[in-house]
């Protein structure tokens, strides 16, 4: 509404919870305060929620695989919000095991050829193929990212194995349900030196040893 009383000088801002004062084409207006509408659809619950699982895991890989497999990612921003960005676009609500992105990069990826986890021994057993084409090498070292569906945690090896053994035991928990376990593998040289490089992750869920 354009304003006709007495007003000292160029009326702006906002007058308690009551009147809003702006300008309009060199009017003097003001409209009555509305308190903002207060939405909690279905789709916001679900994107809040989302948002809280991304974080959290976020949170648990920071340390141990984060802040040393993600700088190349990191232009403009920390390592952390690079891995929160590309994860909060490729998962849902709740959480799929196979939509993590845990590496991107432009070296040869490691296709996983099998992985069978043993609930007595704990034991997975990784297969992947080692052939290098590319820009690959068999000197390239691979890594391994387990995720338990279960208890939402992962276990990360950061050992380096090399790309040539074309496979990786690695022992967890015993009395876990297999098909509970997702792998993900890339392969990378030259960790924390100017010239690292990664690969895209390749990623399977693991089937009865």
């Amino acid at each position: 509404m354009k304003l006709t009383g007495q007003i000292n000088g160029n009326a702006t801002g906002q007058l308690g919870k009551a009147v809003i004062y702006f300008n309009w084409k060199g009017i003097a207006c003001g409209r009555v305060y509305k308190k903002p509408g207060y939405r909690d659809t279905d789709a916001q619950r679900a994107q809040r929620h989302l948002f809280s699982e991304v974080l959290m895991q976020a949170q648990d890989l920071l340390g141990i695989f984060i802040k040393s497999f993600w700088k190349k990612h990191a232009i403009h921003m920390s390592e952390f919000n690079a891995w929160m960005g590309k994860n909060l676009l490729s998962q849902n609500f709740p959480l799929e095991k196979n939509k993590f992105v845990m590496s991107l990069g432009s070296l040869e990826p490691v296709p996983i050829l099998s992985c069978l986890y043993s609930s007595t021994t704990g034991s997975i057993h990784i297969t992947y193929d080692n052939t290098v084409y590319g820009n690959g090498s068999a000197s390239d070292l691979v890594s391994f990212c387990i995720y338990n569906d279960a208890t939402g945690r992962w276990i990360i090896d950061t050992s380096g194995t090399l790309r040539s053994a074309s496979s990786k035991t690695i022992t967890i928990a015993t009395g876990q349900e297999y098909d509970n376990i997702q792998i993900y593998a890339f392969a990378y040289k030259d960790l924390n030196k100017s010239s690292f490089v990664c690969s895209n992750d390749n990623s399977m869920t693991c089937s009865e040893a």
